[in-house]
């Protein structure tokens, strides 16, 4: 029997080698290349799972060499941090960040279970991973914690460029790119502050990644309103069923308002979600939206921030600019719109743009029951 892979390897075997780094063991010592045996596999190579390991998952495999068998049970709202709690660490291809793999029997969530921390969740079971109606995962970056969703901005983003700087009014950040454009931030100062312009979107999800944070905005006599923080990156992975009829957030953060005379910052996108089981049935919602721009500021007072993306319905609210010159931000992206929106031009500071929309992969054809996807999903 052969893993499975979808482009870069991602090995996630007990005994497979130089990936495996075991439970809760986050800064175990790597060997160097030189005590990696002549035949141990390489990146881009098939891997053998090991004899009588537990495997489950396709686009990440996760394996153990005994079948798990406690079960994950998230009955009262619980936050796990992926820097240290996880039941296995494993490193994915080239830089993208080291996944925090829990690994179960099986795994009903009926409370809110948050996840922060630097690395990417993977909650993987041999048997069916339930989140029932009272159920909510979440890995978004609001602004009310200021605490960002576990994997939040470790993709590869395109870099956007800088807003301007003007002491009399500068321009607003753009909004970040990730499955979608973020929106360009308004110019300041009558039009002499450029305004801040997004990077490209990515047309593929080899890896689990979060999304790509806003770009702050440009400083006038004082500093520009912060970028916003991407969404997290959280995967499903189970050997029988995934029944979701509760929330899966992974939304971006809004871009802070501009100071005065600074423009605002821009909207973080989405993050990333992924669905992969036999099975998938959702009645419930999956959420990577993007975060709205943040105001700019005017002459003597601040912009609003810009709302994080957190409503399937509508897009999220951008944040307003201050009396005095300050331009509006941008909207976060919605279900309906994956880009985000345009920064409003101002005659002190600019307004940030709005965060693009994350990416949801779903590995089979969900049953059909209702469930809401905000973007819509992928198939691979």
């Amino acid at each position: 029997m052969r893993l499975h892979r979808l482009l870069p390897y991602v090995c996630l075997a007990a005994a497979c080698g130089d990936n495996y780094r075991g439970p809760l063991e986050p800064d175990a010592p790597r060997p160097d290349a030189a005590d990696v045996p002549d035949d141990s596999v390489a990146a881009d190579a098939a891997i053998d799972t090991p004899p009588g390991a537990t495997c489950v998952g396709s686009f990440v495999t996760v394996c153990a060499e005994a079948a798990p068998t406690t079960t994950l049970d998230i009955a009262t709202a619980t936050v796990i941090d992926t820097d240290t709690a996880c039941d296995q660490v494993i490193d994915q291809a080239g830089t993208a960040p080291d996944l925090c793999v829990v690994y179960r029997a099986s795994a009903t969530i009926t409370a809110s279970l948050r996840a922060t921390g630097a690395r990417p969740l993977v909650i993987a079971t041999t048997g069916d991973l339930v989140v029932t109606a009272t159920g909510r995962l979440d890995v978004a970056s609001p602004n009310a914690s200021g605490i960002p969703g576990a994997g939040a901005n470790t993709a590869a983003c395109a870099s956007a460029s800088a807003a301007g700087n003007l002491a009399t009014g500068a321009g607003g950040g753009a909004g970040g790119s990730f499955a979608a454009v973020g929106g360009t931030g308004g110019s300041g100062g009558n039009g002499l502050a450029a305004a801040g312009a997004p990077g490209g979107a990515l047309s593929t999800f080899p890896v689990v990644v979060g999304g790509c944070a806003g770009a702050a905005g440009g400083a006038g006599v004082q500093s520009g309103g912060a970028g916003g923080a991407s969404g997290g990156a959280i995967l499903l992975v189970s050997g029988t069923k995934l029944d979701i009829d509760g929330v899966i957030v992974a939304s971006g953060e809004g871009g802070a308002g501009g100071n005065p005379t600074a423009g605002g910052g821009g909207g973080g996108t989405g993050g990333f979600i992924g669905l992969d089981a036999p099975i998938i049935a959702v009645a419930g919602k999956a959420i990577a939206n993007g975060g709205a721009g943040g105001g700019g500021g005017g002459t003597t007072t601040a912009g609003a921030d810009g709302r994080d993306g957190l409503d399937v319905g509508s897009a999220a609210p951008a944040g307003a600019g201050a009396s005095g010159g300050g331009g509006d931000g941008g909207l976060g992206s919605s279900r309906t719109v994956a880009t985000g929106g345009n920064g409003v031009a101002a005659s002190v500071g600019g307004g940030g743009g709005g965060g693009g929309a994350g990416v949801i992969l779903v590995f089979q054809d969900p049953t059909p029951g209702g469930g809401v996807f905000s973007p819509a999903f992928t198939a691979p």
